[in-house]
């Protein structure tokens, strides 16, 4: 089992990451719900190509810059690690 994996059964690991999203869509300025979807749904569609982990944020941050204009770097990139930390234990889970 990874040390990933097990850091996410920690009981206060999911109560962190739980309330992270939570301030994540609240610093969204009423967008956040729509943020976390389309985040998740970006960094799923570019997680297993062939490129490197800058190049993957970098073909996210495009899509996350044309939908969500004006979108304060701090919040694109830690809806980007979210999404990431997301993803990785969703595939731990399989």
């Amino acid at each position: 089992m990874s040390i990933l994996s097990n850091w996410f059964k920690q009981e206060s690991t999911k109560v962190i990451f739980k309330a992270a999203v939570t301030i994540l869509k609240t610093l969204a300025f009423g967008v956040g719900e729509r943020l976390w979807s389309v985040v998740k749904r970006e960094v799923e569609s570019v997680d297993k190509l062939p490129i490197s982990g800058q190049e993957k944020a970098k073909r996210v941050w495009v899509i996350l810059e044309d939908e969500f204009k004006g979108l304060p770097g701090y919040i694109g990139n830690l809806a980007i690690e979210l999404a990431v930390a997301y993803i990785k234990e969703t595939k731990v889970k399989r």
